[in-house]
């Protein structure tokens, strides 16, 4: 018993050290591609790195709606929406001492009309009769097509108000470098590129790696403890798959990127509540059987994406004490999980 412990917390070890390394590799490849590709660092955050980071919570959601146990997959997609917008934006926030969004029209973008906001509660819309179906799982994921076209068609999300589709095809156009024939800078360019993008191909995939070794660690120890499926995904496994959101966010915030750390934590949220959870409910519907856990979890999400979005809409700014605020949010909630 004591040495399989020791394995398991050996195991949590290895994958955060991992995880942390190439978090490092992750933001300076993603600058560099978002540079490439003359869109806002946040826009490509909210989509590709929200992807990267949300790979843990969709292979544990797949792998448990394949074994009929969708509850896990729903209790760790609540606890980590509550981690990544409570916790670790607030930890961002606590770092960076102001956490904005720079060069972004107010009104705009990823709050515009509480649009997040909408998307991240919307499974519990579904849930009111405690039941998420298949066709339940079809509305999340045609919301979570209908997002991305939304984020395409924005040109105010765009450096320069170019399009994503004009950018990439002709990414050089409005660039002159004195001594540098364009043929060459072209070649530079996309030769930096394509680094870029191995890099954050690799990256992200060691990352996927460190998660599982975290996951696995952590199930194993919770099985000794003996805990329900809901609050093993809510607590244990919505910790492990919180942490490349954690350690992305926290690299983020030191090289002073908080356009990155927003749009990434944002994205994610988008990401967990309509994609995975829709494949989720394709693949197993999920019906709840512990009302009482279900329900605490989700007033607390509510409240963590309700209060973020309120503080940047009214201030266009997350501060220290507002960052304060969302992580006793998430702390509240692992309290109030483990005691009632």
């Amino acid at each position: 018993m004591t040495y399989e412990l020791a394995f398991n917390f050996l195991l949590i070890a290895v994958g955060m050290f991992i995880l942390i390394r190439s978090g490092v590799y992750i933001v300076r490849s993603l600058v560099g591609i978002a540079h490439f590709l003359k869109v806002s660092e946040f826009t490509l955050s909210f989509i590709l790195m929200a992807f990267a980071t949300t790979l843990p919570e969709f292979a544990i959601g797949v792998n448990a709606a394949f074994r009929k146990e969708s509850l896990i997959s729903l209790g760790n997609i609540l606890g980590a929406n509550i981690l990544t917008i409570g916790l670790v934006l607030g930890l961002v926030a606590l770092i960076s001492g102001r956490l904005i969004i720079h060069h972004q029209p107010k009104g705009t973008i990823i709050f515009h009309h509480w649009f997040t906001f909408l998307l991240g509660i919307s499974p519990l819309i579904l849930l009111i009769d405690l039941k998420l179906s298949r066709f339940d799982g079809l509305i999340l994921i045609a919301l979570f097509f209908a997002n991305l076209l939304r984020l395409f068609h924005l040109k105010e999300i765009f450096n320069h108000g170019k399009s994503f589709w004009l950018s990439h095809f002709h990414p050089h156009g409005d660039i002159i470098s004195a001594g540098v024939h364009p043929n060459r800078l072209i070649f530079q360019e996309w030769k930096s590129f394509l680094k870029n993008l191995f890099i954050f191909l690799a990256a992200a995939g060691f990352l996927l790696f460190s998660a599982y070794l975290i996951i696995e660690g952590a199930k194993n120890i919770s099985v000794k403890i003996g805990m329900s499926q809901f609050l093993v995904g809510a607590l244990i496994i919505a910790l492990g798959t919180t942490l490349p959101e954690l350690s992305f966010g926290i690299r983020a915030a030191l090289l002073k990127k908080g356009e990155l750390s927003l749009g990434n934590l944002f994205g994610a949220t988008a990401f967990n509540s309509t994609w995975i959870l829709g494949v989720v409910a394709l693949i197993s519907p999920i019906e709840i059987s512990e009302p009482s856990a279900f329900l605490i979890a989700a007033v607390f999400m509510i409240l963590a994406l309700f209060l973020a979005n309120f503080f940047l809409q009214t201030r266009g700014a997350i501060s220290r004490k507002e960052g304060l605020v969302l992580v006793g949010i998430s702390i509240l909630f692992i309290i109030t999980q483990i005691f009632l």
